[in-house]
């Protein structure tokens, strides 16, 4: 995933294929805080389902949502370096609440959240987010 990370659509569909949906709506940027567009593409990527969010052109928020079962929050890792990031052993999350652990330092992006799946399969992973920079939040 650290291939289309800041990457354009025309780049992103060329590792990911066709989206299979696409929308578009209206973002809050922080600090400074203003609105604008974004476009959202699904992919069906190997790993599994793909969601990348274009804001001005780049890709700049990624999720993951892998096709194999891991476990939360065990599995943390090993879904964060399924998802293409390189992780080393033993890294602790910077924060997290009961259904999610974000983490920091991975990659040179602002930040990657691990989330529960509590709708399809409580107990798993159900994504990986990856933001760019602290405005896309």
């Amino acid at each position: 995933m650290m291939d289309i990370v800041n990457q354009s659509e025309t780049a992103v569909e060329a590792l990911l294929g066709t989206p299979i949906k696409t929308e578009t709506g209206e973002w809050t940027l922080h600090r400074p805080e203003e609105k604008t567009t974004f476009t959202r593409h699904v992919y069906a990527a190997e790993i599994g389902e793909v969601k990348v969010i274009f804001i001005k052109g780049k890709a700049v928020r990624i999720e993951v949502k892998p096709k194999e079962a891991f476990t939360f929050p065990d599995d943390a890792i090993k879904a964060m370096r399924a998802a293409g990031l390189t992780v080393r052993d033993g890294l602790e999350p910077e924060s997290g609440g009961t259904h999610f652990l974000d983490f920091a330092g991975i990659d040179g992006v602002y930040a990657v959240r691990v989330v529960e799946d509590l709708e399809g399969s409580p107990g798993n992973i159900g994504y990986i987010m990856i933001v760019t920079a602290d405005r896309y939040t």
